[in-house]
């Protein structure tokens, strides 16, 4: 049952994730249950179903798709049992421009449950007050699945805030089958905090200084939690324009793994971090494309200061 929730948690998570730009449109849904749902209910799912972007695709991939889909928008719902063979997919207009179907859904939806509680083992950092606060479903609430999705990354998200980038969350299920409810017990491995340690500095400066500038205001964030978002915040320190990613431009390592940006001195559970000065003689001539990655700091350099 662990495993099941797992990965019904992530799995149709990460493929609502990867769908492009639509080119298929579904024109019908028939539904049918094993056991009869309220009529509004029905039309959400269905108009749900028919919301999602997807491109076209061979019918037996279509067929999978949607087949995922649909147990989704009953998990929604509190039917957290529901299954369904693949639909059937039937093809009712392809031209360049886009591909049409109807879908034909036969659902064994079960029994409706709510949500019994939430509770949590392990985790120390924060009040359990704060952990249940980041899902916005109270007991009592019909289960809804995707609820549970988003809050288990707001936790995932409290705890990276503060430095516990190796923090992980396994929700694990108990189905009171008499009273229809569902008991998540959450078992936390916080990890340990991630401090900032040094910035390593290769290249050669722009203009004289550089180097000891970016030394100076790094030490605004040293000791600190490394948190997702202070590199970002380091950047615009330095006026570095919003659409350079900070990822193109630092090396960042963990001092408990082997790296060359670690030395024997570093303490434990520290983030350095390495960064590439672009050289000024390639930075010059650089059209527009390739600026945003070698000329960050030249432009940043030119910048009004603060």
């Amino acid at each position: 049952m662990n495993r099941l929730i797992t990965a019904v948690l992530f799995l149709v998570g990460a493929l609502l994730a990867q769908v492009s730009p639509p080119d298929l449109i579904v024109r019908h849904v028939t539904l049918i249950t094993t056991t009869p749902i309220d009529f509004a209910e029905r039309q959400q799912i269905i108009h749900a179903i028919k919301l999602v972007k997807q491109n076209r695709a061979p019918v037996d991939g279509l067929s999978e798709f949607f087949r995922e889909i649909t147990r989704d928008q009953f998990q929604q719902h509190g039917y957290f049992k529901a299954e369904l063979p693949n639909p059937e997919v039937r093809i009712v207009e392809i031209n360049p421009q886009h591909e049409v179907i109807d879908l034909i859904l036969e659902v064994n939806n079960g029994d409706k449950y709510q949500l019994g509680d939430i509770s949590f083992e392990d985790g120390l950092a924060f009040p359990v007050d704060q952990l249940r606060h980041q899902f916005a479903i109270g007991d009592g609430d019909i289960f809804d699945i995707s609820r549970m999705r988003v809050g288990l990354e707001s936790l995932r998200k409290l705890y990276g805030a503060e430095g516990y980038i190796n923090f992980s969350g396994v929700p694990n299920t108990t189905i009171q089958e008499g009273a229809h409810t569902i008991s998540i017990q959450i078992d936390i491995d916080e990890g340990h905090v991630y401090r900032v340690g040094k910035l390593i500095i290769d290249g050669e400066e722009w203009r004289p200084g550089t180097k000891t500038k970016l030394q100076r205001d790094w030490k605004k964030y040293q000791g600190k939690p490394y948190t997702a978002g202070m590199l970002r915040a380091f950047l615009d320190d330095e006026h570095v324009p919003r659409d350079v990613n900070p990822d193109l431009l630092f090396a960042v390592r963990t001092t408990n793994s082997p790296s060359s940006i670690s030395t024997s001195d570093d303490p434990p559970y520290t983030i350095n971090v390495r960064m590439n000065l672009a050289n000024p003689a390639a930075c010059r001539p650089a059209p527009p494309e390739q600026r945003i990655r070698m000329c960050w700091l030249a432009d940043a350099e030119n910048a009004p200061r603060r």
